[in-house]
């Protein structure tokens, strides 16, 4: 019995093990991905890692599961991004066998042949069970879940795992199914955004990508030098911001690093968010603020919001610093004013960094106020990125020898020798340089350059240098004099750890010197960013640099890069107002042949697509495509493919053709765009049935552009689209697109949705509970003339009408007017969502009608009209309710989440079921009773003598029985003469009639109209022993 109670102690506590968020970054590293960052959505993966000592790591593996057979999820150490030759971690249950954890291994696509030319999951000749020490494994709410301490010496040694904590790597996450002999191909994958150092529970502020993927403030010593002290801050909405801080620290208890937000470069009234642990409390994230005199201050009840305003928050002490980041609530709170609320102005930030007791931060030891004030919308100073690709060229490395140190490089090409240029990165000293040289190979030597520099004791500004065939960096004689006319409108910056220097530069050369810049427009350049020191004479030897592909400035589509600027003369063009800047441009060559470009801005560098549809009408559906894509572990190329409807496909055989269609082929990614460009064959291809491209000379084309993600087997659904105006190919000048982005799209088809719940699932509902429950409840209240729930009933349908008829509207909006039903292009549910909705909103809108040619209620055949209005009612939320649920389960772009479908589908029953017992607990407690109803009889009649003055009730009961009560006395005693029961039934007769004209008289009274009593039955419903059923016309409404 013992045993027996201890198995099932542990089999307890082992069923209750599940994955805990809540010390993500804090004592443990996570990745946990989004949903939109995984292919066909993450399905609840999770791994989390601790390095605890000499060769031993703490793991956690996640993931959403109907069962814990036949199911797996897998953690891959790569050195790369792309799945193949890695070891792996998996918890997973072999069809048939218990869940555990096991390595094994990815092999690379070449390996073995059975593989099909794809990398695939190997098993080995043991799972290390023996290395993973106190394995423990669960399956609880819906959750798989395994943990172990792995051995990581003894797997490496017994050649079961290749992993050195010291090393990054990318986390390749997978789910799908397993059976008897391994896991099956997965559902569900993801790949860590960054190599990662699993040595560190958070990978730590990284200042590469300041001034271009977020906004820094680095501090700095006297020197120019930093210290260590840092913030960081990504605008995600206007509601919220990410941050980082960071600061040198010897422990983690009782310090701090914060950054204050003012208006005016004082650090007293400002707000505060701070990385701090007060006295022995854990490290985290929390507002304050500065009084008056710049101390800084607990906020009274902050305490209670912290959760919610801090999320996905990271706060440790690793590699000799304090290090904390979350997405952060900038909206404010009630709590107090205090809190960090973003408004649009620019602020000036305070950063500052010691020690704290148990109360709150002490006097700081260090503190910087930035130079110049930020919005926090600007990632750098002045440096705009939105329009790279398309009103300028960019080059923002992302990979650089000696790291990029945030360097990046735009340039403009204008007329009369004129050059817009831009250079930036991240300032680290005082005497400190960032150049561009124009080369014409891949190597330093006998370049022209163009740089930023501040020589030592000098200011910065924009020189011209020569880089010479020894090679190193010399200055130019007498180039000083001529920097003030051919450096105008200069712009330079070095402030808050940026340097940025932009200026229209002339590039036409100067006579007296060939080593400055002379620009040639026919010459492919190498472009080649540097950044380091200078010292008194000149540049030194370089610390950061990154070489470009060759390109013409002006554009070329061998070079890789997009010309907008010969668009609309020698080109057509249609270029998205995306953020992704994706274009395409078109010059048709002859009736068979046609130049192409395709262009967008990515941080992807394979499994990605951009495609342009060319279509009749401005939807998706029957259209040819042309596109650049790189399917998984294939080069980017461009290829032909089809739109057979709402999805994209590829066309058989089209692979054999390529090389004979697409000539002088280029597609690239580098420097952060995607370019591709081919003269393309358009004749046609007989095999193809028309799927791929036939040009007409005379049809209008609409162009779709889509980007999204690629599988091996070709495209996933887009991310991003856009739809230009219809156009002729040979019109160069057409401009502008048709529709609407797909953002505002997307919002106006959330708008539909839910306008349409609050139409069916609230009003609807509340006003036929209303008329249904609430008919006889407050008699005595009559807002104008009308009783409560005829007011309720009718002023809530009409508004329940009016959200459906601008929901209608919104969805019309969306799709162009155009309609989905069916012999659309829609899908089959959404042609069976168009259909079922069309039908409800038909019926909703012609209750009012047949509410207006009711017939009296006296009427012999009001039973009919009463049954048909119930009956188009509850045909109507029938199919509103199935509308709903088909939006909610097969709509997956709109709703790809399984909380959103199941809420969707779920509210309309609960919120059906709430109002009932809502209803029926009103109706039971709020009713027609002794009291209101005396009160009822006592109520003058409008326009009688008794409002005149007369006290008089209008009913005279002659006994203190209630109405009717003559009727019942009188039949007591069984024992009376015919003649005295004749009398009885007389005088009954006549109480009846004299009851019916009081309730006449005080249907009056409250302003009926033409009130008729037709039936009397016996009940006693209320203590009343005759109920009248009453017909009347109240107004324009008819009561029953």
């Amino acid at each position: 019995m013992l045993l027996a109670a201890l198995l099932a102690s542990i089999f307890l506590h082992v069923g209750r093990a599940t994955f805990n968020d809540s010390t993500c970054g804090r004592t443990k590293g996570c990745f946990v991905p989004a949903d939109p960052e995984c292919y066909q959505g993450c399905n609840g993966m999770k791994f989390s890692w601790l390095v605890t000592g000499e060769g031993l790591m703490e793991i956690q593996l996640a993931v959403d599961a109907d069962s814990a057979d036949g199911v797996y999820v897998a953690v891959g150490f790569s050195t790369d991004d792309l799945m193949g030759d890695e070891s792996v971690i998996e918890c997973s249950a072999l069809l048939g066998q218990p869940l555990s954890l096991k390595f094994s291994y990815n092999i690379n696509a070449t390996t073995d042949p059975s593989t099909n030319g794809e990398p695939t999951n190997w098993r080995l000749n043991r799972t290390g069970s023996e290395f993973l020490i106190n394995s423990t494994t669960s399956f609880t709410d819906g959750s798989v879940y395994c943990a172990a301490t792995v051995n990581i010496s003894g797997a490496v040694d017994a050649g079961l795992l290749r992993f050195d904590p010291a090393r990054l790597y990318y986390l390749l996450m997978a789910n799908g199914p397993t059976d008897a002999k391994g896991l099956v191909h997965h559902v569900h994958d993801v790949t860590s955004p960054k190599p990662m150092n699993l040595s560190n529970i958070v990978p730590g502020f990284d200042s590469d990508p300041c001034g271009i993927s977020k906004g820094c403030f680095l501090g700095m010593f006297n020197d120019y030098t930093l210290n260590g002290v840092a913030v960081s801050y990504r605008m995600i909405s206007a509601s919220f911001i990410a941050f980082e801080l960071v600061a040198p620290a010897a422990t983690k208890d009782g310090v701090f690093v914060a950054v204050s937000f003012a208006f005016d470069r004082r650090v007293a009234y400002s707000q505060s968010i701070e990385c701090s642990s007060l006295g022995n409390e854990s490290l985290s994230m929390k507002f304050s603020y500065n009084d008056d005199y710049g101390n800084n201050a607990r906020i009274a009840g902050e305490e209670t919001i912290r959760d919610t305003y801090f999320t996905e928050e990271s706060a440790v002490f690793q590699d000799g610093q304090i290090y904390c980041s979350a997405v952060v609530n900038v909206e404010g709170s009630s709590v107090s004013d205090k809190i960090f609320k973003y408004t649009a102005k620019p602020y000036f930030l305070i950063l500052t960094t010691g020690q704290t007791n148990g109360t709150g931060l002490l006097p700081p030891t260090f503190t910087e106020i930035s130079t110049l004030s930020t919005p926090l919308t600007n990632n750098e100073a002045s440096f705009d990125a939105t329009v790279c690709g398309v009103d300028k060229n960019c080059i923002l490395p992302e990979q650089c020898y000696g790291g990029c140190n945030g360097m990046g490089f735009s340039y403009k090409i204008l007329p009369n020798s004129m050059m817009r240029v831009e250079l930036f990165s991240v300032l680290t000293a005082s005497n400190q340089y960032i150049a561009v040289g124009f080369s014409d190979d891949n190597k330093m030597g006998d370049d022209y350059v163009i740089e930023c520099s501040a020589l030592q004791n000098k200011h910065y500004n924009l020189k011209f240098s020569y880089n010479n065939n020894t090679p190193s960096n010399v200055r130019i004689t007498g180039e000083e004099t001529i920097r003030s006319s051919y450096f105008t409108q200069r712009v330079i910056v070095s402030a808050d750890g940026e340097l940025y220097c932009t200026a229209l530069v002339n590039v036409s050369g100067w006579s007296q010197n060939n080593q400055v810049f002379t620009y040639n427009p026919t010459q492919k350049y190498y472009l080649l960013l540097a950044s380091g020191f200078t010292n008194t004479e000149g540049l030194n030897q370089h610390k950061h640099t990154f070489i470009s592909t060759p390109r013409l400035l002006a554009g070329d589509d061998s070079a890789g890069t997009f010309n907008n600027a010969t668009c609309g003369t020698k080109k057509g063009c249609f270029v998205s107002s995306e953020s992704n800047g994706m274009a395409v441009s078109y010059e048709v060559l002859s009736p068979e042949s046609i130049r192409f470009e395709l262009t967008m801005k990515t941080t992807a560098t394979s499994s990605l697509y951009l495609a342009v549809g060319f279509s009749k009408d401005d939807k998706m559906g029957l259209d040819n495509v042309i596109e650049c894509s790189a399917l998984t572990g294939q080069p980017l190329s461009m290829k032909f493919s089809y739109n057979p409807a709402l999805k994209n496909a590829r066309i058989p055989g089209e692979e054999t053709i390529r090389p004979q269609y697409f000539q002088n082929e280029t597609a690239t990614i580098s420097d952060g765009m995607m370019y591709c460009a081919a003269t393309v064959n358009v004749s046609g291809w007989g095999p193809s049935n028309g799927q791929v491209f036939t040009y007409k000379e005379n049809q209008r084309y609409f162009l779709l552009l889509a980007a999204g993600s690629a599988i091996t087997s070709g495209l996933t659904q887009h991310s991003v689209t856009a739809v230009s105006s219809s156009r002729l190919l040979t019109d160069y000048g057409a401009q502008g697109s048709t529709g609407l982005s797909s953002t505002v799209r997307k919002r106006l088809i959330k708008a539909h949705a839910i306008l349409m719940i609050l139409s069916w699932f609230f009003f609807v509902p509340t006003a036929v509970m209303f008329a249904r429950f609430l008919r006889a409840s407050w008699p005595t209240m009559k807002p104008g003339g009308l009783l409560i729930w005829f007011h309720v009933h009718r002023t809530f349908n009409t508004i329940a009408i009016l959200l459906s008829i601008a929901s209608f509207v919104c969805i019309l909006t969306a799709n162009s007017w155009e309609w989905t039903g069916p012999g659309s292009q829609s899908s089959d549910w959404g042609k069976k969502h168009t259909m079922v909705g069309i039908f409800a909103l038909c019926l909703c809108w012609i209750q009012p009608f047949v509410s207006a040619m009711r017939c009296n209620p006296a009427h012999p055949r009001r039973q009919f009209f009463n049954w048909v209005h119930r009956g188009i009612g509850v045909i109507a939320m029938i199919l509103a309710t199935t509308t709903v649920c088909i939006a909610a389960i097969h709509f997956l772009s709109i709703w790809p989440h399984k909380i959103s479908q199941t809420t969707l589908s779920l509210m309309p029953l609960v919120i059906l079921l709430i109002m009932s017992a809502v209803f029926l607990c009103i109706d039971k407690f709020i009713d027609v009773d002794e009291l209101n109803l005396s009160k009822l009889y006592q109520e003058p009649m409008i326009g009688s003598k008794e409002e005149a003055g007369s006290q008089e009730p209008l009913i005279e009961p002659n006994e203190e029985k209630p109405l009717g009560s003559q009727k019942a006395s009188g039949s007591e005693g069984s024992e009376k003469s015919s003649a005295d029961q004749k009398t009885q039934d007389s005088a009954d007769v006549a109480n009846e009639k004299k009851e019916k004209v009081s309730l006449r008289k005080i249907l009056l009274s409250t302003g009926a109209t033409n009130p008729t009593i037709t039936r009397l039955r016996r009940s006693h419903r209320h203590g009343i022993d005759n109920d009248y059923i009453i017909d009347f016309r109240w107004n324009w409404g008819i009561i029953h």
